[in-house]
């Protein structure tokens, strides 16, 4: 649906609820002159899918799936659950073919449906079928002249005639594999010779319930070119049959244990019968070779695990080759390690079934572990998840070792991402309840170490709670596991377990600065993020150091600090491009989109989020898929486009509630919100049609007139709803940001008490943690205060929100978050230590001096000291705001009692602590 109405439904198609996608996306093929291709069409069929009696053959390739063709899960053995799709996929897509081609009135359809599948059955009524055939003789004969230039096989030789050509090209039914197959033979044999050998094997292909029974031909083919092998290379081919369409030579020959001088031989032999073919990659040292489509499955065993010498031998090859990959997955060279992964997936696939299969569960539970890295580092999210839900269901339940516990945490975060938060929760709670009552079994590795496991435990625990919007609860967890992991990292003698623990400790360092952020707790944040950036630096792990730069700039993002945010995702985004990373693309990309909203630039916003959303969509993952819908809806807000933006914002709802994710629709609501009280202020007065209910679907055009009281009611029911969740959720950044648009709805509905009283909740949580957003705070206040008619209130807090918005100016420029602007001299004053302790001396003399006058209130008054008058004098000559603090220290040293004029951080807290002092 989504590749139908990106193609032909535009932009607004992304931002429609799940169902209305559907019926658009039928719309829009029934009257487009279009062709849509389902390729591949068996592998959703019951009789296809592994572990039935008909499992899927082998696939062509080792990388990636085709389109239309699921990724294939471990075969003959797998359980339900292992399912490359699951069973009611079959029903989803009978029932769009069904939608699509519009039986009723087909001839007013004008997209066309193309289905490829194997079985002629395909369970779609009424489909028209068309067997195909083998090539156009022009297009066989192309195709086997190409093959002879590439082998330098000569045609104009006696016997080697049109005729002759043709009359094999007949035998083989212009099957372009069986060309392929053929074609090398015509070097030593003659077409006559080769068409007469065909023919009789072709009584030997008469099964006709084969897959390829149709195919008799090419079978024949095969059986040719293996019948003219030497001795030597058809011993050879039962090895070949152990790999799924190919391998890097290195691991065939570790796990064939043929010697590499008669290997030589028989590789050439193999490739000019064109049944391998041997690739020579860049930045690898060992060729890959491809094995022929058909030869792959004839040559494969029918039951591996029955042969558990050689069984183990391969899955000992590809124990090491997961281990390799890990480190550079993990390391230093992570994009070699996604391209060794993409080629070899197959392989440590039924590496990892045969190693579940024979009760090697350490070894299956580490194969899938670097395989599903792999995959959520190449954005395929979805297949990740079937992955871990497989390898979870193979770990005995009995017994808790390093590889169980590890299972059991990456499942539980997948059941978190799926909306399933509590269930998640449980899951390392039971976790952790079963590593504290001891039931961690003994071993030797730095894994196996309780102390470890349950450091693990905790921080899956905080990561969860942190992700649900709960980073007050995060906090203690996260901090428990740094604690420990800190305390043995620090006494670990052995590299290789040092390694492991510090790499978890950043991870957890990360997460804690995630929560820290939450928190408004920037310095902190930032200072755990440096610490995890730096060990991962040390560490030589390239991912993980991209991951912390986007978590650096994030944090710098949240304190305001835009340009060094913006500086720093471009680094991170440059490594994840290198790495291959599609998953920290989608998220650097995202988060980039929302700095743009925040800088004012939502038109380059809307870009880069609809770029990050495709990531997402294809990727599968709906919990970012559901962020970026709010984000595109804030952009479109912020571009005056309100029907996109409410669009967007429903669509994250819809997503959110499928998936639990209170937090998220906090802030929709919020948004939403925010978005009413602007058509409030677009609406005329009094209201001229019947208010809709302020939730439902985007309004139609009889709305447009819906008057402003209903839109600001409307929006204070959005807040609310908003500031509810919050609250339980304990979350204080966002209560506050609830409280503060709660003070300006009310301040528009002329409730001026309640009005002041919301704002002055959000500045109670605001300023303790110093927020960036705290000017908006004062400024709202000083509105407050002028539309009661006190203009010294407004005044006062008018000049407190330039101050702090000037303040966070300088901060978005760059710099360290006290770092001052250098063309503001008085600024640059402030954030300097000594003149700031220069100015702290001089408050206190005046406070003396004021207090000994006090002490004897019948005495004359004194002048001041000619030092201290002379100081504030010269004070008095200095830029803004410092003349106003050297008048008020002059007033106070005169006697008079006075409230602080509007004054910037620090001079505020130092003359409020001076009157309180003398009070």
């Amino acid at each position: 649906m989504q590749l139908i109405g990106e193609h032909l439904g535009g932009d607004g198609f992304a931002s429609l609820p799940a169902e209305q996608q559907w019926t658009e996306a039928v719309r829009l093929f029934r009257r487009s002159r279009v062709l849509l291709v389902w390729d591949n069409f068996e592998s959703v069929l019951p009789a296809w899918r592994p572990g039935s009696a008909g499992c899927q053959p082998a696939r062509q390739d080792a990388g990636e799936p085709r389109a239309g063709e699921p990724p294939a899960l471990p075969s003959a053995s797998a359980p339900p659950t292992a399912s490359a799709l699951a069973p009611d996929l079959l029903a989803d897509l009978q029932r769009l073919y069904r939608d699509l081609t519009d039986a009723d009135h087909p001839k007013q359809v004008r997209g066309r449906l193309l289905v490829t599948c194997r079985p002629t059955e395909t369970g779609l009524d009424g489909i028209a079928g068309l067997g195909l055939a083998g090539l156009a003789r022009p297009d066989a004969l192309h195709l086997l002249r190409g093959v002879c230039e590439r082998r330098e096989i000569k045609l104009d030789r006696t016997g080697y005639d049109r005729p002759a050509i043709d009359a094999l090209l007949d035998r083989i039914e212009d099957h372009p594999l069986s060309i392929e197959l053929i074609t090398p033979h015509l070097k030593d044999l003659t077409p006559t010779r080769i068409r007469d050998e065909l023919t009789q094997r072709l009584h030997q292909f008469q099964d006709p319930s084969h897959r390829e029974g149709r195919n008799r031909s090419l079978l024949a083919s095969l059986a040719f070119s293996r019948g003219r092998l030497s001795p030597q290379a058809q011993a050879v081919l039962p090895w070949l049959g152990w790999f799924e369409g190919g391998m890097f030579e290195a691991f065939f020959l570790a796990f064939s244990e043929i010697p590499a001088a008669d290997w030589a031989a028989i590789r050439a032999e193999l490739v000019a019968t064109a049944l391998l073919r041997v690739e020579d990659l860049p930045d690898f040292n060992t060729p890959y070779l491809k094995l022929h489509p058909t030869l792959a499955e004839a040559v494969a065993p029918a039951d591996p695990e029955a042969d558990a010498e050689r069984a183990g031998r391969f899955i000992g090859v590809y124990r090491q080759l997961r281990d390799m990959i890990d480190g550079a997955l993990r390391g230093s060279q992570p994009a070699a390690g996604m391209a060794t992964a993409r080629l070899e997936q197959a392989n440590l696939r039924r590496a990892m079934d045969l190693a579940f299969g024979a009760g090697r569960h350490r070894d299956g539970w580490a194969l899938g572990d670097t395989l599903g890295t792999y995959l959520q580092m190449a954005g395929r999210l979805r297949e990740r998840d079937r992955l871990i839900q497989w390898v979870r269901s193979r770990i005995p339940a009995d017994r808790l070792d390093a590889a169980g516990c590890a299972a059991i945490r990456v499942h539980a975060w997948g059941l978190f991402t799926q909306g399933q938060a509590h269930a998640a929760l449980d899951a390392v709670l039971h976790l952790e309840r079963r590593l504290a009552d001891g039931e961690l079994a003994a071993g030797d590795g730095p894994d196996e170490d309780p102390a470890f496991q349950l450091a693990q435990a905790r921080g899956a625990r905080g990561r969860i709670l942190h992700d649900a919007g709960r980073p007050d609860l995060a906090f203690e967890p996260l901090g428990q596991a740094i604690t420990d992991l800190r305390a043995r990292a620090d006494r670990q003698t052995d590299p290789g377990a040092s390694r492991l623990i510090r790499d978890n400790l950043s991870a957890t360092l990360g997460d804690l600065a995630n929560t820290l952020s939450a928190l408004g707790r920037t310095d902190a944040a930032l200072a755990a993020a440096n610490e995890g950036v730096e060990i991962n630096r040390t560490q030589g792990n390239d991912r993980n150091l991209a991951a912390g730069l986007g978590q650096t700039a994030a944090i710098l993002m949240n304190a305001a600090r835009y340009a060094e945010a913006e500086s720093r995702y471009a680094e991170a985004l440059a490594a994840a491009e290198r790495i291959g990373d599609m998953e920290l693309q989608g998220a650097f990309t995202q988060h980039l989109g929302l700095l743009q909203i925040q800088t004012d630039r939502p038109a380059e916003g809307v870009e880069t989020l609809k770029r990050a959303l495709r990531l997402f969509q294809q990727a599968g993952d709906r919990t970012n898929e559901m962020r970026t819908c709010d984000l595109l809806g804030t952009a479109e807000k912020d571009l005056g486009r309100l029907d996109p933006a409410e669009a967007w914002y429903r669509k994250a709802l819809e997503l959110a509630g499928a998936l639990g994710g209170q937090a998220q629709i906090a802030t929709t609501r919020q948004n939403l919100g925010i978005l009413f009280q602007i058509r409030a202020g677009q609406a005329p007065d009094p209201i001229q049609h019947p208010d809709p209910h302020p939730n439902g679907p985007a309004r139609d055009a009889s709305q447009a007139t819906t008057g402003r009281d209903h839109w600001l009611a409307a929006a204070i029911t959005e807040i609310e709803a908003s500031l509810a969740i919050t609250q339980q959720m304990n979350d204080q950044i966002g209560a506050a940001a609830s409280h503060f648009q709660l003070g300006k709805l009310h301040r528009l509905r002329g409730d001026l008490d309640r009005a002041e009283a919301e704002a002055r909740q959000a500045l109670a949580i605001h300023e303790p943690l110093d927020y960036p957003e705290t000017w908006k705070v004062y400024l709202s206040l000083a509105q407050i205060a002028r539309a009661r008619g006190d203009s010294p209130a407004a005044d006062q807090w008018q000049a407190k929100a330039e101050a702090k918005h000037a303040e966070m100016q300088r901060r978005a420029r760059g710099g360290s978050e006290d770092a001052a602007d250098t063309t503001d001299p008085s600024a640059a004053a402030l954030q300097n230590r000594q003149f700031l302790d220069a100015l702290v001396a001089l408050a206190q003399s005046v406070y003396q001096h004021q207090a000994a006058a006090a002490a004897q209130p019948t005495a004359p008054v004194q002048p001041l000291p000619p030092d201290l008058a002379e100081t504030l004098a010269q004070l008095t000559q200095l830029p803004p705001p410092l003349p106003t603090f050297a008048a008020f220290l002059q007033a106070i040293a005169a006697g008079q009692r006075r409230t602080p004029p509007p004054l910037p951080a620090p001079l505020d807290q130092l003359a409020a602590e001076l009157l309180q002092a003398l009070s």
